[in-house]
C-alpha cells in the first residue's frame, strides 16, 4: 500500500515538475523574444531585420494581433468626442471617367478645386496629388501656376500642403533621399504653402501599418555646389500641426532633426523634445515600436460606379459647440459645378451651405478611382492614400503617437499570458490548446480595447510566441529520438487504431 502511494506521489511530483519546467522555459523564451529579439528585429538595419523577420516572424505575429484589435476598435460604436472633422474632396470614378481617364490629374480642374476650397474657411488644405510628373502640354496648367504665384495675395486663403516626392539620393549623400523637383518650385514663395512627404511603410504582406513622421532629404546645390540637408514633415504631421496652430514648434523640431550635411546621418531623435499638440497628445519622434504604428479608425468602401453623392460616416464629434460627422466625402464634381475660366467660381462657391461644410475642417483633395495607383491594403481593408492620411491625422490629433503601457502592467500581463499558454499546451492537445488560447487572446483584446483606442498598444502575441517555439522545439527533439529508433519508418504516420484479431 505504502509503495503504491509512494509511486503515485512520485508520478504526480514528476508531472508537476515537468509542467513547471515547461512554464519556466516558456517564460524564459517569452522574455527573450519580448526584450531581445523584438527590439533587435524592429531597430536593426534592413538586412538584419529581414533575416530576423523571415526566421521568427515575430513582427508579423504582433502585427496580426494589432490588426485584429484595430478592426474591433473600428467596429465599436464611438461616443461623442472633441475632434477636428475632415472633408475628403474625392476624385471618384465617375469624375475621372468624365475627365477622359487621363493618367495625370488635369491641372485645370485641380487648380479650380484648390482655388474654391481654400477660400471657404478650412483650417488647412492638403492636395494629395504628385505634381512632379511632367505635363503633355506646357499651357495646360496656366491656372495652377497663376494660383501658386499669387497665393499670398488673398488673406482669406487657408494654409496649403503639397506633396513632395523623393527619390534615392546620389552616392555623395548615402544616408538621405533627394527631393524630386516640380515645375512649380520657382513659383511657390508663400509661407502659407508647405511641402510634405507621403511615405508610409508596407509590411511583407503589403499592408500599410507604419508611418514615417519625418523624411530627411538632400537638396542638390546649383552648378555642382554641395547639397543642403533638410527635413520634410509627413503630410499627417504638417496637417495636425497647422490645425492646432503649432507651426513654429514643428519648424523647430524639423531644424533639430536636420543633419549637418548631406553625407551624415540624421541626429538621434531621442535628443529632440516631443511636439505637444494638446493635453495627452504628444508626438514622439523616436523611431521605435509602437510609436510608428498607424491607428486606423475610419474604414472605406468604394461606392457604385454611378454613385456620386456626399457621404458621411464615422462618429459625430463635438466641433465648435455642435455635433458634426467626423468625415464628409464630397465628390470633386460638386465643388467644380458651375466653374468658369474667368475665376467666377470663388464667388459662386461661397453659398452658406458649402461654406458651412468646409469652415474649420481639415480638407484633403485626392482620388479614389481604381486606376489612380493610390489604393493600398490596410488592416481595415483597401483604401485610397488620402484616407490613410486622414486616419493618421485623426490619430495624431486624438492621441498623439501610440505608446506601450506602463512597464509593470506590461510585464504582468505578458507573464500571465505566457504561463497560461504554457499550461494549456502542456495539459491539452495542441489543437484544443490553440482554440482555448485564441479565446484567451480574444478576451484580453476585448478587455484592453479602451486602452488601445486611447493609443496604448499592449502586445498580446509576442510573449506567447515563446510557448509555441518551445513546443516546436520539443516536437523536433521527439522526432529526432523517434528517427534514431525507427529510422525511415519515423516519417510514416502512426495509426491509432487497435490491431484487428482474427
Amino acid at each position: 500500500m505504502r509503495n503504491g502511494l509512494w509511486r503515485d506521489l512520485r508520478k504526480r511530483y514528476r508531472a508537476l515538475t515537468a509542467a513547471l519546467i515547461d512554464v519556466g522555459i516558456a517564460v524564459c523564451l517569452g522574455a527573450l523574444i519580448e526584450f531581445v529579439v523584438v527590439p533587435v528585429a524592429y531597430n536593426s538595419p534592413w538586412p538584419v531585420a529581414v533575416v530576423l523577420e523571415g526566421t521568427w516572424a515575430v513582427r508579423n505575429l504582433s502585427d496580426y494581433v494589432a490588426d485584429a484589435m484595430t478592426r474591433q476598435s473600428a467596429a465599436v460604436p464611438w461616443s461623442s468626442m472633441r475632434a477636428h472633422p475632415f472633408v475628403f474632396v474625392d476624385i471618384d470614378q465617375p469624375t475621372w471617367t468624365s475627365w477622359g481617364s487621363e493618367l495625370i490629374t488635369p491641372r485645370q480642374q485641380l487648380a479650380a478645386a484648390i482655388d474654391a476650397v481654400s477660400q471657404l474657411g478650412p483650417a488647412v488644405v492638403f492636395v494629395d496629388v504628385d505634381l512632379s510628373f511632367p505635363l503633355p502640354k506646357d499651357d495646360s496648367d496656366v491656372r495652377l501656376r497663376d494660383l501658386f504665384r499669387n497665393y499670398d495675395l488673398s488673406t482669406t486663403r487657408a494654409p496649403l500642403v503639397l506633396v513632395r516626392a523623393v527619390i534615392s539620393g546620389p552616392t555623395a549623400s548615402p544616408h538621405l533621399t533627394q527631393e524630386r523637383k516640380t515645375a512649380y518650385d520657382s513659383l511657390v514663395h508663400s509661407p502659407k504653402i508647405i511641402w510634405a512627404s507621403t511615405l508610409f511603410e508596407e509590411g511583407f504582406d503589403g499592408v500599410v501599418r507604419r508611418w514615417r513622421l519625418v523624411e530627411p532629404v538632400c537638396v542638390p546645390g546649383a552648378n555642382g555646389a554641395p547639397g543642403a540637408p533638410k527635413v520634410l514633415p509627413s503630410a499627417q504631421l504638417a496637417l495636425a500641426s497647422i490645425a492646432e496652430r503649432k507651426e513654429a514648434d514643428l519648424y523647430d523640431r524639423l531644424r533639430r532633426l536636420s543633419p549637418p550635411n548631406c553625407g551624415t546621418r540624421q541626429p538621434s531623435e531621442k535628443n529632440v523634445p516631443p511636439l505637444e499638440l494638446g493635453p495627452n497628445r504628444r508626438v514622439e519622434f523616436v523611431q521605435e515600436e509602437p510609436r510608428r504604428r498607424v491607428m486606423y479608425s475610419l474604414d472605406w468602401y468604394q461606392p457604385g460606379e454611378f454613385e456620386s453623392r456626399p457621404r458621411f460616416w464615422g462618429p459625430n464629434v463635438d466641433f465648435e459647440g455642435r455635433l458634426v460627422p467626423l468625415l464628409t466625402v464630397l465628390p470633386i464634381g460638386q465643388v467644380l459645378a458651375g466653374d468658369k475660366s474667368d475665376r467666377a467660381l470663388a464667388q459662386e462657391a461661397v453659398n452658406p451651405a458649402l461654406r458651412d461644410l468646409f469652415a474649420g475642417r481639415i480638407v484633403v483633395i485626392g482620388g479614389s478611382f481604381e486606376q489612380s495607383g493610390d489604393i493600398h491594403r490596410t488592416p481595415l481593408g483597401p483604401m485610397p492614400g488620402a484616407m490613410i492620411i486622414i486616419n493618421s491625422v485623426h490619430a495624431l490629433l486624438s492621441i498623439g503617437t501610440p505608446h506601450e503601457p506602463r512597464c509593470l502592467f506590461h510585464l504582468t500581463v505578458s507573464s500571465i499570458l505566457v504561463v497560461v499558454a504554457a499550461l494549456l499546451f502542456h495539459y491539452l492537445r495542441p489543437a484544443i490548446a490553440a482554440i482555448v488560447m485564441a479565446a484567451v487572446l480574444l478576451t484580453l483584446m476585448r478587455a484592453t480595447l479602451s486602452q488601445f483606442h486611447s493609443g496604448v498598444i499592449l502586445d498580446l502575441a509576442v510573449p506567447a510566441a515563446g510557448v509555441l517555439i518551445h513546443r516546436q522545439f520539443l516536437a523536433v527533439l521527439a522526432f529526432v529520438h523517434a528517427f534514431r529508433k525507427k529510422r525511415w519508418r519515423a516519417l510514416l504516420a502512426e495509426s491509432e487504431e487497435a490491431p484487428i484479431e482474427h
